[in-house]
């Protein structure tokens, strides 16, 4: 049982300013003409259909003399036509500077033929046979980037994955798409359906068509508490980030592109440490330590945005000609990979700066701020504790319990992975915990930290995959999430909750409050199994033989050398030519 103080602070490497380059952003000097309903035919027969934009004379729209690297797509989000898949919009800004562009329907969606399967890794092997399509084109110089975001940016990490080396793909910058869909999307790293299974429900009844009745398919069966509830073979053979050293063995630099509110950005900040632990020759998934070295070819931006926001083509287009045209931008030096948004709590925005660190996680010792009777404290209290939770509405009485720390006179940041541990017990088999770590204002106002949730009966941790400190503390629990281990009624057991990742500053002043439930508010989506074991009285165990406490990744207040504090990271601002 540790003992160690919440507010001390371990020693961490902090970020330092990476000089970059003077280089400049190409100008536009193209226009766009499009070809529409190309149809490759892959070695298996299937035929995919995409459409193509090129470069285009200015003054007559015929297509450019001349050679020029090819940037390809995969999407689902297509109809039957090609005005659905709008390959201009999507290729303008990098058709304008002297890119082709092509965008292609996924087999099984839109005008492609073949079986679509969700998140599969027949994606890779279709993008492999597309980008040597690509990489021959007419016009083509023989290099390809990889683009996209979200679904098209998973279907980038397949492809990495299926490439092998020496082939044709230079560059990639795969957005919004961690490595882990199942916990980051399927069950919200919780153990419970998330919202996202009813969306892709909707997906499948709102696109009516192949694709959509599979979608309709795979939401029910979760929904269901089937076999894909689970992480068992569909889910497994569907992680892409488990294929972290064939994805460095292709070769392909990856710039990572998310925000701190995108669901996969807990798994995009794992799938950076294995891709660094595998170009370094070290452990997969062992968290990275501050001395570990870097390789300038895996980078991650995260910013203050939700999916699919503040993707910027500037900086997609510097890390393209950094890798597919040898552009001199510094990028391809940078001894800090990561470009860090500092949130804070203080306003929406935080700081407004970046932090450039290379190690993920940023600590490796954490603090500890113990539940007592309604406290976080330093230290375990030595008389144990209880407190009782009902399975509820949190608007509920009884549905919440909170603790509160001290104020902290000198502030704290909070930097990488949180975790709590809790100890609990049921009247029934089965608990479900929502954990939220909010910053109190002196004057009472709160700002959500972090949360996180688990349902007990998944309580089961893979300790090869999670990451403790030197201490043995949990920071970054791994659930197996194979099967249910029901609970005893009445019998505590101890619980690892994983919380989301964050780079927080707690103001002086401010002080944390944890506080637990049950349900979120509004519907909730338990499988049947769940909907029939969770309803309950749990009782919270802290104090004594109990340690229930919150793992903090605690550094100095703003120790942090910030750099930059516009849209995108300093190392990506870059003069645009022609201004």
């Amino acid at each position: 049982m540790t003992t160690r103080s919440p507010f001390q602070s371990p020693r961490t490497r902090v970020g330092t300013a990476d000089p970059g380059a003077s280089w400049t952003l190409p100008a536009a000097r193209f226009g766009v003409t499009v070809v529409n309903d190309q149809t490759i035919t892959l070695s298996d027969g299937v035929q995919i259909v995409g459409d193509i934009a090129y470069p285009a004379d200015l003054e007559t729209g015929a297509i450019a003399e001349g050679e020029f690297p090819v940037l390809l797509s995969q999407t689902p989000y297509t109809g039957e036509t090609a005005e659905a898949n709008d390959v201009a919009t999507a290729a303008r800004y990098f058709t304008e500077r002297g890119y082709i562009y092509a965008k292609t329907c996924i087999r099984g969606t839109g005008r492609s033929g073949g079986e679509f399967v969700f998140w599969s890794p027949q994606i890779g092997a279709d993008g492999v046979e597309l980008a040597d399509w690509a990489a021959a084109l007419p016009g083509a110089n023989g290099a390809v980037g990889l683009v996209g975001f979200s679904y098209l940016g998973i279907a980038q990490l397949y492809t990495a994955a299926a490439l092998g080396p020496d082939s044709p793909v230079k560059a990639m910058v795969p957005a919004c798409a961690g490595g882990d869909v199942y916990r980051s999307q399927i069950v919200d790293y919780g153990g419970m359906p998330s919202p996202i299974v009813d969306l892709i429900r909707t997906f499948g009844q709102v696109a009516g068509d192949r694709a959509g009745a599979i979608g309709v398919e795979l939401a029910d069966a979760i929904a269901a508490g089937e076999d894909e509830a689970y992480f068992r073979d569909y889910w497994r053979s569907t992680t892409v980030g488990d294929e972290a050293q064939a994805i460095v063995d292709s070769g392909v630099p990856i710039l990572q592109w998310t925000g701190w509110d995108d669901p996969g950005m807990p798994s995009t900040l794992e799938l950076y440490s294995a891709l660094q632990n595998a170009s370094a020759g070290r452990d997969l998934f062992a968290p990275m330590r501050a001395s570990d070295s870097t390789d300038p070819r895996y980078q991650v931006v995260v910013g203050p945005w939700q999916h699919g926001v503040g993707l910027s083509d500037a900086a997609t287009l510097a890390w393209l000609e950094t890798w597919m045209s040898g552009a001199d931008t510094g990028l391809a030096e940078s001894a800090t990979p990561l470009h860090l948004w500092e949130k804070g709590t203080s306003g929406e925005a935080g700081t407004g700066s970046w932090i450039e660190t290379s190690a993920y996680p940023l600590v490796s010792d954490y603090s500890i701020a113990a539940l007592g009777d309604g406290t976080l404290e330093t230290t375990v209290p030595a008389v144990t504790s209880t407190t009782t939770v009902d399975w509820a509405q949190p608007t509920e009485a009884g549905a919440s319990v909170s603790y509160d720390s001290e104020p902290f006179a000198t502030g704290l940041t909070l930097a990488g992975p949180l975790a709590a541990t809790v100890w609990a017990s049921s009247s029934s088999t089965n608990l479900r915990l929502i954990t939220t770590l909010d910053d109190v204002a002196p004057d009472g106002t709160t700002t959500l930290v972090s949360n996180g949730n688990l349902v007990a009966s998944l309580r089961d941790l893979d300790e090869a995959r999670t990451w403790t400190d030197s201490e043995g503390q949990v920071a970054n629990p791994y659930h197996t999430f194979l099967d249910d281990s029901p609970l005893t009624p009445g019998e505590a057991v101890k619980l690892s909750i994983r919380l989301d990742p964050v780079i927080t500053d707690i103001e002086p002043g401010h002080s944390l409050r944890l506080t637990i439930t049950t349900q979120e508010p509004g519907p909730i989506l338990p499988t049947p199994a769940q909907r029939a074991t969770l309803p309950g009285v749990y009782t919270i165990h802290s104090g004594g033989a109990y340690d229930s406490s919150l793992t903090l990744p605690v550094v100095p207040y703003r120790s942090f050398e910030t750099v930059g504090s516009g849209a995108v990271p300093a190392a990506f601002v870059f003069e645009q030519a022609g201004k």
